[in-house]
């Protein structure tokens, strides 16, 4: 490859923001493919952001709606991904803030459903992400989320305070916080413990 040639990362940034103006423009086809692009980064962000099932469903709808209806808006100044992020966090942070103050007591009780016990190791990894969702669902929604986007998405401090719209020293100290109790809780629970390192 010559060094005037366009890289792989170049060539699919601009691919993805021709769809989102033929999104933006009306087109149906186009808008089905963009939400088939979107739908497994969204579908993930929601079970870790929203371990209840209702709340995960309620996120990826709205956030599918409203990547529709902002699609004019992705220009390819940030990555696609961390695009489809930023509105996922946001609508995360918007339906758990109505519905967290009408939450009925036993809501709390939340458990991952019974999974099979077949050695196969797509299943063990489903189960041991619903596990740590449930963990995850122990800590407040501000200190998971940049424990999520660090951590599991490998965003860079200041990405995440430019998502959030907050301070880089905030989300520092969000992370501090958010790993001291994550910390706790996945060494509290033995299967976690054995599947996962947890890092300082």
């Amino acid at each position: 490859m010559t060094s005037g040639s366009p890289n792989i990362e170049t060539i699919q940034a601009d691919s993805e923001v021709a769809l989102a103006m033929r999104v933006a423009a009306g087109d149906d086809v186009a808008a089905h493919q963009f939400l088939q692009l979107a739908l497994p980064r969204v579908r993930k962000t929601a079970l870790f952001l929203c371990p209840d099932r209702m709340e995960q469903e309620d996120v990826v709808q709205n956030t599918l709606v409203e990547l529709i209806l902002a699609a004019g808006t992705f220009r390819g100044d940030s990555r696609f991904s961390w695009w489809v992020d930023r509105i996922t966090v946001h609508m995360a942070s918007r339906i758990i803030g109505k519905k967290v103050r009408r939450r009925r007591i036993h809501d709390d009780a939340w458990f991952p459903p019974a999974m099979s016990t077949t050695p196969d190791d797509e299943l063990d990894y489903r189960r041991m992400q619903h596990e740590l969702a449930t963990v995850l669902e122990k800590i407040s929604l501000r200190d998971r989320t940049p424990l999520i986007l660090h951590h599991l998405y490998g965003y860079a401090i200041d990405e995440i305070a430019l998502m959030l719209d907050v301070g880089v020293h905030t989300v520092r100290s969000r992370l501090r916080t958010g790993m001291k109790k994550m910390k706790r809780l996945v060494l509290s629970n033995g299967q976690l413990a054995d599947w996962i390192q947890v890092t300082s």
